[in-house]
């Protein structure tokens, strides 16, 4: 059983509950790295990505400054309502936190964002973040690399900053021969998270 002290925010980035989570599992160094380093954020110039890009990675995607996914942790149960509903996760089923973690195209840790709860969607919380909010992190040409999922191009575009992620079909019953290729490259470089 471990014991954590956390804050967890609504959909609309209120703050609704800070306080222990109890986990009947063991804290792994995941959970203690969301919960210690909440808000890390350790980005550096262009020229330090450029040096130490990976060099496969940096022929296919040399622009690329951060991958982004979010992680979600099982919690106990609130007794609380409102917590309840706002940090249950349908995709888990269970009562979650979550967190975007961002890395670098080597693969360390650049950025952590808030914790909230498992219902906020990874756009709410990327909307939150200082990725959006403060200037600085990206200049103009960087690109960003995200799963799926996470359909933020629309934030991003003002800053001339691309996102890739894989294609959705959208209503196609399979992508075009070239979105595969694409996506195939795009997935062998987000399992660095």
């Amino acid at each position: 059983m471990c014991s954590q002290r956390t804050r967890i925010y609504d959909r609309n980035g209120e703050l609704l509950y800070v306080g222990a989570i109890q986990s009947q599992r063991s804290c792994g160094s995941l959970d203690q790295m969301i919960v210690i380093a909440s808000s890390f954020r350790s980005f550096h110039s262009v020229f330090y990505y450029i040096q130490y890009m990976p060099l496969s990675f940096g022929q296919m995607f040399p622009s690329t400054r951060v991958i982004l996914d979010a992680t979600e942790c099982v919690m106990n149960k609130p007794s609380h309502v409102a917590v309840q509903s706002s940090t249950f996760s349908s995709y888990k089923n269970k009562n979650t936190v979550k967190t975007m973690i961002g890395c670098t195209p080597r693969g360390a840790v650049c950025f952590i964002s808030e914790s909230y709860g498992g219902s906020t969607s990874d756009r709410q919380i990327i909307e939150r973040s200082p990725l959006c909010t403060e200037p600085g992190y990206f200049t103009s040409g960087d690109s960003i690399m995200a799963d799926r999922g996470i359909m933020v191009q629309d934030l991003f575009a003002s800053k001339n900053v691309p996102v890739n992620t894989p294609h959705m079909l959208k209503g196609k019953s399979q992508p075009e021969p070239e979105q595969v290729v694409h996506d195939r490259l795009v997935a062998a470089k987000i399992i660095h998270i």
